[in-house]
């Protein structure tokens, strides 16, 4: 089982865990998993809390976050005192909060869900127990909204809800009873201006095949140019990543090199190290294809730790 694999398997049988738990169980350098962990991420296989355990968040993936109450001991007195109001209400509305509750549900990100209720011109926000479930919310922000008799002469007409989104998460539901409502995703707490862009729908699906298939068509160029036969090819993500085993001509006869292809704005030392590790489990010398530029730090760690290495950006 590859690395990659290994470290997967680890975190869906035992996460929430700690990068340590990891780095113990790979048998690795911890720059070496940490690599491993961040191309887990990057590809949403694994997820990461903001909250963390001694500087070190941890890591899980979809259907664990039920429990990420291991963090509970670690968030600190204020952030700790309204997360257990919040799991006991389950619903909270921010303008009834104390200012330090405010502040606090701000920064545990990990169980407080924000909600934006607009009912007329009137927007607000409400907060929400992470693991609340969708048909449990509308009557939750009924039983608060009840309370204001003012805000409730207004429930009867249009009014809509809406999920603050900072990770992507989608999610579409109902809160306010006897309307049409949804939860959109959105990245700040405050609003911002409505504007509709309408294209045709055929003419976006051609553009973006036409994008996806640039960085094949410029590795295939490349090969083809500094006359490289390609011998074994892997799509590790197709028209982002592959892996290949390819023959360079020479004057002294054929080279054989482990060629690894990443379509990324920024190569950091993780990328190359995973690279790195790649190209020596094949006992290959490794040349590093990119359509990005290595960042400072990498050109550095790159010169100090590996010299075998070859970088060219396409």
């Amino acid at each position: 089982m590859e690395l990659r694999e290994k470290a997967l398997a680890f975190v869906k049988a035992h996460g929430p865990v700690l990068p340590s738990e990891i780095n113990k169980h790979l048998e690795t350098n911890i720059l070496f998993s940490g690599a491993i962990l961040s191309e887990l991420v990057d590809k949403k296989d694994v997820f990461l809390t903001k909250a963390k355990i001694g500087g070190s968040p941890l890591y899980y993936t979809p259907g664990q976050e039920y429990k990420l109450d291991r963090l509970r001991d670690y968030l600190g007195e204020k952030p700790g005192k309204i997360y257990d109001i919040l799991r006991q209400k389950r619903v909270l509305r921010d303008k009834e909060c104390e200012p330090w509750q405010r502040v606090a549900l701000r920064e545990i990100k990990d169980f407080a869900v924000p909600l934006r209720v607009t009912i007329e011109s009137d927007s607000e926000i409400f907060w929400k127990w992470y693991l609340t479930k969708e048909n449990e919310v509308k009557p939750l922000i009924e039983e608060v909204l009840k309370a204001d008799p003012e805000l409730m002469k207004k429930v009867n007409k249009e009014n809509k809800t809406e999920e603050i989104i900072e990770e992507k998460k989608e999610e579409v539901i109902e809160v306010i009873p006897e309307t049409k409502e949804e939860i959109k995703p959105e990245e700040p707490v405050m609003e911002k201006p409505k504007v509709k862009i309408k294209r045709p729908a055929k003419e976006k699906t051609l553009k973006k095949r036409d994008d996806e298939s640039t960085f094949k068509e410029l590795l295939l160029k490349y090969f083809t140019e500094n006359d490289v036969e390609i011998l074994k090819e892997e799509t590790i993500k197709k028209n982002i990543e592959y892996g290949f085993v390819v023959n360079l001509k020479s004057n002294v006869g054929g080279l054989r090199y482990y060629v690894k292809a990443r379509k990324k704005n920024s190569i950091n030392e993780g990328d190359l190290t995973l690279a790195h590790h790649e190209a020596t489990q094949k006992q290959l010398p490794v040349l590093f294809l990119s359509s990005g530029k290595l960042s400072k730090s990498a050109e550095k760690f790159l010169g100090n730790n590996l010299p075998g290495l070859i970088f060219r950006q396409i």
